[in-house]
């Protein structure tokens, strides 16, 4: 019986339909970890930046003191915490997304935990994900410490450029260093938050990087 020959654009056809009905690939446990560490890792370097951009601000404060050029010294202050809010956004939208790829990652370990038979590796596993979950959680609380004391930083901040916008002389300067002194003060506990979030986030990045062998 002779071979029936399909019109080319039938065939193509039928190639996108197979491609439609199949069912697609679900991301694998590597690939969760993967994505959940990139993120961990692009937190870090916010973190990192925000670090930097504090010191920045500071510094822009102790020229301020000095009361001389004014103008330019409180141009360079609004500047600088301009790109720390910037920053600030920044790293909270980033830590959201963490935890929204860290969710995904331990609900998708927890479904695997069903699928393995033998009831060592079960426990096994379920032992590593719950260390994992913890380690997890004590990070993701410290980040939320870490945005509510960078919300204090940031409305100091505010407060003072708000202030010195009506208030740029001598006299106002010298009454806005209580402000100043405040800002310096939860400057030093952001970062020393900071630091602490910069460990944990290397060491909960490390445990699921699946390229470092344990």
């Amino acid at each position: 019986m002779p071979r029936l020959a399909l019109p080319s654009r039938a065939l193509g056809a039928l190639l996108v339909l197979a491609a439609v009905l199949m069912p697609s690939c679900a991301s694998t446990g590597t690939d969760l970890s993967r994505d959940t560490v990139m993120t961990l890792t692009d937190l870090g370097d916010d973190v990192q930046r925000a670090h930097e951009q504090i010191q920045a601000v500071m510094g822009t404060l102790t020229e301020l003191s000095r009361a001389t050029d004014l103008q330019a010294k409180y141009a360079s202050y609004k500047k600088e915490t301009s790109r720390l809010e910037t920053l600030a956004d920044r790293a909270a939208n980033r830590s959201q997304k963490m935890v929204k790829r860290a969710g995904n990652y331990f609900k998708a370990w927890e479904g695997q935990l069903d699928e393995i038979t033998s009831p060592v590796v079960r426990k096994l596993s379920r032992e590593r994900r719950e260390a994992a979950l913890e380690r997890f959680e004590r990070l993701s609380a410290n980040v939320h410490a870490v945005k509510e004391a960078f919300d204090v930083l940031i409305v100091d901040l505010v407060d003072i450029r708000t202030y010195l916008d009506f208030n740029l002389n001598t006299d106002g300067v010298a009454t806005a260093q209580p402000l100043f002194a405040q800002a310096r003060a939860d400057a030093e506990v952001v970062r020393d938050l900071q630091v602490q979030i910069e460990v944990q986030l290397r060491q909960v990045a490390d445990a699921m990087d699946a390229r470092i062998a344990k």
